[in-house]
């Protein structure tokens, strides 16, 4: 469908791998793990997802615990699993694994900012040595019959190889890459530097699917018309809205975006809590859960800068839900029989 001057269109990765609509979850340590990732995805928002990025050190990792990270195969959205390592050969047989395990792609993370990573040579620090990165991605590639993409940053402390990662990613056989538009010294600084994705739009054919400060639909929208990217991927922007991708399939398909109030943050925050409690957290893991997502959530709830404090602050999962219940201006239904925490 052409709005607004962009034709928003189905992304195919090929070998059955379609991203409809082409607005895509960002993988996040420590935030898109499969209870949170499964409440988006259930919001009938993203057009594909990945799980947190799964550390690849010495050994393969066993397709048991790939799934458990991974979850049921869904019929609605491809969920894929995100590798991190450094070794072609073991990150090639984890890849395996994980199609053993049910996903139906593999994304190869080079992005990762954080110290411990970046000093035992993984995520963000293979952009400066491509020829590393690209036989990564050729050993993967070659490996599984699913389409294997990576996801990249313009670079360690400046661009200048970032042309040489992009025709790497392109060469080694990958079927679309990821650009987050910030290099590891910005970490997370805005603005993001789009005019990047312009230049990686030259370099390669793949499809392109640009990240960085996409809040919604106006900056998706701004992107794929001024940088020729295929697709958007969000990751920060859901988390102060987590109906966002929900409301930008929407508009993409020229229907009403969903509503968002109260009623629907109480549901939502039953649900995580109820799902949390289900698969083993504790009461003290789920309250700081519950407050990664208050912190950052700008939508349902009269959250000013006091509410929030207050909200960060509360001592167990008790007081937490009678503030929110306050801000509300209703109660939370009760946790489900099923669930308990350990």
């Amino acid at each position: 469908m052409d709005i607004e001057g962009v034709e928003v269109r189905p992304l195919d990765l090929g070998r059955g791998v379609r991203f409809d609509p082409p607005f895509v979850l960002a993988p996040m340590e420590g935030v898109t793990h499969r209870v949170f990732r499964d409440l988006l995805l259930d919001a009938g928002g993203p057009g594909a997802a990945w799980t947190e990025f799964l550390r690849v050190s010495q050994v393969p990792l066993r397709a048991a615990a790939i799934r458990r990270e991974l979850g049921p195969p869904r019929a609605d959205v491809p969920v894929g699993v995100q590798l991190m390592g450094t070794d072609p050969d073991v990150v090639a047989e984890t890849a395996k694994n994980a199609v053993a395990a049910g996903a139906p792609m593999i994304d190869l993370n080079f992005g990762c900012p954080a110290p411990v990573v970046f000093n035992k040579c993984a995520g963000s620090a293979m952009l400066d040595h491509p020829d590393r990165l690209h036989a990564l991605v050729a050993a993967v590639a070659r490996a599984v019959e699913v389409p294997v993409t990576a996801k990249v940053r313009l670079g360690t402390r400046d661009a200048s190889r970032f042309e040489d990662v992009v025709r790497a990613v392109d060469e080694a056989g990958a079927a679309a890459l990821t650009v987050h538009a910030r290099t590891r010294a910005d970490q997370y600084a805005h603005p993001a530097r789009w005019e990047h994705l312009a230049r990686a739009r030259a370099w390669t054919r793949l499809p392109l699917i640009g990240n960085g400060d996409v809040l919604g639909w106006d900056d998706a929208v701004r992107m794929m018309r001024e940088c020729g990217v295929d697709g958007v991927m969000v990751g920060r922007g859901a988390l102060r809205d987590p109906w966002v991708l929900a409301r930008m399939r929407a508009r993409a398909r020229g229907a009403p975006a969903p509503e968002v109030g109260a009623a629907q943050v109480l549901a939502f925050h039953a649900r995580y809590r109820d799902d949390m409690l289900r698969g083993g957290a504790t009461e003290l893991g789920l309250v700081g859960q519950l407050k990664q997502l208050y912190r950052r959530l700008e939508v349902g709830l009269p959250l000013d800068a006091a509410a929030r404090t207050a909200l960060l602050r509360a001592p167990n999962l008790a007081a937490l839900e009678a503030l929110v219940e306050g801000l509300a201006g209703a109660p939370l239904s009760r946790p489900s029989p099923c669930s308990s925490g350990t």
